[in-house]
């Protein structure tokens, strides 16, 4: 049995099966594009305008193990401008265990940031002091 050699410019489809498609897209699809786009959009600028904001944002800056019940340290946080906010420090033991706690209500100067010092008792010997949380209030 022998067939006829296929045309080069018209390709194979199988019986019954509509050749592919040439010319505009369905406006359906246009517009799944066009809604695809703008929320694709609206999360970058939403990104954006969330990194343009202050996060609040502690750390301990220096810290000496005074005692076996005592920890001394120096603390910065920086945020928007003229805002109050509570920071916690931890004074955490070899074993990771927070052996004690102090917290501080600090007022965030025109520069965005604030400095103090402090002591933490602790619980038994600690051998680090690491900030904790600070909420805006």
């Amino acid at each position: 049995m022998t067939t006829a050699p296929a045309d080069p410019e018209t390709p194979a489809t199988p019986m019954g099966a509509r050749p592919p498609r040439r010319g505009r897209p369905p406006a359906g699809l246009v517009a799944v594009g066009v809604v695809i786009t703008a929320v694709v959009v609206y999360a970058l600028w939403a990104g954006v305008q969330a990194l343009r904001q202050h996060p609040l944002v502690g750390t301990v800056t220096t810290y000496s193990i005074v005692s076996a019940t005592e920890v001394d340290y120096g603390f910065v946080v920086t945020g928007k401008p003229n805002t109050t906010v509570r920071c916690a420090v931890l004074a955490r033991s070899r074993d990771f265990v927070v052996v004690g706690q102090d917290e501080r209500e600090l007022r965030i100067g025109a520069n965005g940031e604030a400095r103090d010092t402090g002591k933490v008792t602790t619980l038994r010997l600690a051998t680090n002091a690491e900030a904790g949380a600070c909420e805006k209030l």
